[in-house]
């Protein structure tokens, strides 16, 4: 979209420097810039589809809240931290599936989860009595386990193509050779044309360069006292 809007402008300036030297109007490219500029609020609020959270600090860093039409990125430092990196995206699933169901006359569309055989291996897979705490149905949950990233970077696409999931998760452990600047950047622009949400959960990863339009480093936090009975 990006390409396509700078190529315009260049015609736009070709036709404007032909018309200068043939000392001709250029009524096509006034007008071509008035629908433009008309186009502009459009666009922008376009670009500001947010959903709130209900956290006024974290609505504010996000400038409104998590994007519903882009890549966000949640990271972990330590493997350790997966189930509390888990819980807090399958809570933003909830909350995306319940929005998109508001604007869809309460009819849900599915999460799907994209899940990573390492993970797995260590973390363990979607529980439908767990998925019922968070206000998921389990029903409305797909999850798909492939053998290779590649498989799971084109189920990615797919499914934002499709734009049937209320929001798709894309599992993935540390920094894979074959998942770098290029592919998030792809996955964004997918989830930028079809409206929908792409959830990255990057367990056990180091910082990258991405796509992502907000990214998290998410860790629990020390627990607090407890105070028991006598």
């Amino acid at each position: 979209m990006a390409e396509h809007a700078t190529a315009q402008e260049r015609l736009f300036a070709l036709r404007e420097t032909i018309a200068r030297l043939e000392g001709k109007a250029v009524p096509a490219l006034v007008a071509a810039r008035q629908a433009k500029a008309a186009q502009a609020p459009q666009d922008m609020a376009k670009e500001l589809r947010r959903l709130p959270l209900g956290v006024p600090a974290v609505d504010n860093a996000l400038e409104g809240g998590m994007p519903l039409d882009g890549l966000t990125e949640i990271r972990t430092a330590f493997f350790r931290d997966a189930g509390s990196a888990t819980g807090f995206v399958l809570a933003l699933a909830a909350l995306l599936q319940g929005e998109h169901g508001r604007k869809e006359e309460e009819v849900s569309n599915p999460v799907l989860w994209i899940g990573d055989r390492a993970c797995a291996q260590e973390a363990g897979l979607p529980y439908a009595l767990g998925l019922m705490q968070f206000g998921l149905k389990p029903r409305q949950f797909l999850y798909a386990l492939p053998r290779k990233l590649e498989d799971a970077l084109w189920i990615a696409e797919t499914a934002l193509a499709s734009g049937a999931p209320a929001a798709t998760i894309l599992e993935v452990r540390g920094n894979p050779a074959h998942f770098g600047l290029t592919e998030s950047r792809r996955l964004a622009l997918r989830a930028k044309d079809t409206g929908r949400p792409l959830i990255l959960l990057r367990q056990a990863g180091e910082e990258e360069a991405s796509s992502a339009l907000f990214r998290f480093r998410l860790e629990p936090a020390p627990a607090l006292e407890r105070r028991l009975p006598d």
